[in-house]
């Protein structure tokens, strides 16, 4: 293919004909790749799931990207990206083919990958953070070549949370401080909604009892490794993580006793 014309033309056109060969990859626009958030009709009966400021709806990439604002994380209205869920599995060109589609050719089948994947993420909104979330919606979603034919793809979801964070107003000048919950037990794959819905349960249960002690407790962050357990930093190894948060005077000492509570509680339930 030769290109012809001004250099502003000639970027304009490969710009043209590469967004037309993704949207052939993927069957559809790449606007279209990132799904709309998911109301799961879990809305406490004070605070609606609708995310609305003032009267002014707001855009989703604005709530996710609002990572400091005390105000959005603890909000039971707003999608935040610093509340997230995220699942890694592996899939191949045959996961993310519809009913009688036809396999694209292979050099496009990474980026056809990059754009059916988060849709087939979906399901992991639908039938798991119903447990601890109003809504939810994926705000990342990354695509690896794992070889051997096969992608590693990963999702991260934000999402409102069905139950009561406490009071962070009575702190000043402080922090989220966050306890790291790992379950090492390797035999827990997580292969089954009903397992991981239970492994989000029971970190929700940790805050309601550790909510009392501190005022106020939330999940942070929870992971899946659906393909085999990961290694975190110290080596520890789990196919299911989580990090519990509560909003406190931000020193060593306290995240130290924090991290030592939460594991004991834990390690009880």
């Amino acid at each position: 293919m030769i290109l012809t014309g001004t250099q502003t033309a000639r970027e304009a056109e490969l710009v043209a004909i590469y967004a037309d060969l993704i949207a052939a990859a993927a069957g559809g626009a790449y606007q279209d790749v990132m799904p709309a958030a998911f109301d799961l009709g879990q809305a406490t009966p004070e605070t609606p799931a609708a995310s609305e400021i003032g009267g002014q709806r707001r855009s989703f990439g604005d709530l996710v990207m609002r990572t400091n604002d005390i105000d959005s994380k603890v909000s039971l209205t707003e999608l935040n990206r610093e509340r997230r869920v995220s699942f890694s599995t592996r899939m191949t060109p045959d996961d993310l083919l519809q009913d009688g589609e036809a396999m694209p050719p292979e050099d496009m089948r990474h980026s056809y990958a990059l754009m059916r994947a988060p849709r087939q993420m979906m399901p992991y909104c639908t039938d798991t953070l119903i447990e601890i979330a109003t809504k939810c919606r994926i705000f990342k979603a990354t695509v690896h070549d794992a070889g051997n034919g096969e992608y590693q793809v990963r999702a991260d979801f934000a999402y409102v949370p069905n139950y009561t964070i406490g009071n962070v107003e009575r702190i000043r000048g402080g922090d989220f401080i966050s306890a790291f919950l790992p379950d090492e037990n390797e035999d827990n794959t997580y292969q089954t909604p009903e397992e991981r819905r239970a492994f989000l349960v029971r970190l929700k249960d940790i805050c309601d009892l550790l909510r009392p002690e501190y005022g106020n407790c939330l999940i942070g962050t929870a992971g899946f490794n659906l393909d085999g357990p990961a290694r975190f930093i110290g080596g520890t190894r789990a196919s299911a993580a989580g990090w519990v948060e509560v909003y406190m005077p931000d020193n060593p000492f306290e995240e130290r006793n924090f991290q030592e509570r939460a594991e004991a509680v834990f390690a009880e339930n």
